[in-house]
């Protein structure tokens, strides 16, 4: 009698709207039927009991089934064929972006559901995750390029953060900002939860809890800047002074998504872009404000003010200067005033003259002859700086001379490499000779050289005829030499 009870009572339980066998398993809904056969007298309870356990039992397993299946229509890739077909999503490498940095690496679990649904998420910390169309927009129009700088204000989770520093390359960098270090921490979080799944690499990301309004002590400029709130009017122009030239911000404004775009010249235009709802973005408090100002003059008052060497530009000073002056050079008739001692110190030449107990060491004033005025002060120049700009090479040729007879072998081989530059079939016989001349030994090989290679044409020069007989008879040795190892 009892067996026959027991499956009586099976009969009803089945029959009183039990989950059906595709729903659950014949060996959990027997063993769950038989318990509660042994532990309750009442049969008409037990089975109420059963008919309500079946159906919650059932609903939740539908409904969690409808949820995995709908997030995994909802893949990144999903996402991606979407924003596509709605016109958001236009460029490839923001396409490759989207999909190698998936957004649900970015999302809390409880919210894991709407990863990839394009719609905001509110996080429990108070910020809130925009949609992906919106983030997608905003790096559309901001056309960011390899190498390009980025200032992402308001970066919440990181993702838009993530998909910029992939878009900038090795190259480039991504500074991001938010207000309060939990979610800076979250983000950085993120970013490496990212980086520690593959090959992705976002190293070019420095994240700072800072509100953008407060002055800081070494302002920069950026290639693009990102807002993720609304900006106020009032506050535009302090951003754009963070934008380079030919930048681009993209920032919501008065419920739209708004481009700004700054130009060469710093001329500003502006695009609405789509409609958007955005929280405003935080400006800081008048106390905020005077202590962010007071950081600014305690770190400047810490650094130690070191004015740059102005060695040459003093020494410099002192050419042609009456000032300390111990000779003057008589150079066509026209009085230079100059020192012994830098004189001595830069030329051989001058060393010998005043500091070897020659008669010019005992005298007030020197006459150099032969030397044209302006090319000497060029020489001047050198013996006091260091520095000369040749103009030509034939400026080089007027100098080489003098570089020679005053011993300054720098200012010489200065002059060989201009001069080298110019040599060409017609005049290449010419600086043969000058090289030859001034001791140029560096000019002389390679002008010999050049005749080598170029003999035929550079022996029917006019210039090749004016070639002393010395010279000639070595260009024609070296044919000889040339022509034998040819």
């Amino acid at each position: 009698m009892e067996e026959e009870g027991s499956q009586q009572k099976r009969q009803r339980t089945n029959e009183g709207g039990s989950a059906p066998p595709s729903a659950l398993h014949d060996d959990d809904e027997m063993q769950i039927s038989d318990e509660g056969v042994e532990n309750q007298e009442d049969g008409d309870e037990v089975e109420g009991q059963d008919n309500h356990f079946f159906e919650a039992l059932f609903n939740m397993v539908m409904t969690n089934r409808s949820r995995d299946l709908e997030i995994h229509r909802s893949s990144a890739k999903s996402l991606v064929d979407k924003m596509k077909n709605s016109g958001f999503l236009k460029s490839k490498n923001i396409e490759e972006a989207v999909v190698l940095i998936s957004r649900n690496n970015f999302i809390p679990p409880e919210l894991q559901d709407g990863s990839f649904l394009d719609e905001p998420l509110k996080l429990a910390s108070g910020i809130t995750i925009p949609s992906p169309s919106i983030e997608i927009l905003s790096l559309e129009s901001l056309n960011i390029e390899n190498g390009n700088s980025i200032l992402d204000i308001g970066c919440g989770c990181g993702y838009f953060t993530a998909l910029a520093s992939y878009l900038v390359g090795k190259g480039g960098e991504v500074h991001a900002l938010d207000l309060r270090q939990d979610i800076i921490d979250m983000a950085r979080s993120n970013l490496k939860k990212v980086s520690s799944k593959g090959s992705i690499e976002l190293n070019n990301v420095k994240l700072f809890v800072r509100n953008c309004f407060l002055p800081v002590s070494h302002p920069r400029q950026y290639d693009r800047i990102h807002i993720g709130a609304s900006l106020p009017d009032s506050k535009l122009d302090e951003i754009l002074k963070l934008l380079k030239p030919n930048g681009i911000l993209v920032t919501p404004m008065n419920n739209e998504l708004v481009k700004i775009t700054k130009d060469k010249e710093g001329k500003i235009s502006r695009e609405n872009i789509s409609s958007v709802k955005s929280r405003n973005l935080e400006l800081p408090s008048d106390s905020e404000l005077k202590e962010a100002i007071t950081a600014i003059e305690r770190e400047r008052s810490r650094v130690s003010k070191i004015s740059p060497a102005l060695f040459a530009q003093d020494i410099s000073n002192l050419i042609n200067n009456q000032l300390l002056s111990d000779i003057t050079l008589i150079i066509e008739d026209q009085s230079i005033h100059a020192h012994k001692v830098i004189l001595g110190a830069r030329s051989e030449h001058f060393r010998a003259m005043f500091f070897s107990g020659l008669r010019e060491s005992r005298e007030s004033s020197v006459n150099i002859p032969g030397v044209a005025y302006n090319t000497f002060m060029d020489i001047l120049k050198f013996i006091y700086t260091g520095d000369l700009s040749l103009e030509s090479a034939d400026h080089a040729i007027e100098v080489l001379s003098l570089a020679n007879y005053f011993k300054l072998d720098r200012l010489k081989a200065m002059c060989e490499s201009l001069i080298k530059e110019s040599i060409e079939i017609e005049n290449a016989a010419y600086l043969l000779a000058i090289s030859s001349q001034h001791a140029a030994m560096q000019l002389r090989s390679f002008t010999l050289d050049y005749i080598m290679s170029h003999y035929d044409e550079v022996s029917n020069t006019k210039c090749f005829d004016e070639l002393d007989k010395p010279l000639l008879l070595e260009v024609t040795r070296e044919a000889c030499k040339y022509l034998k190892n040819v």
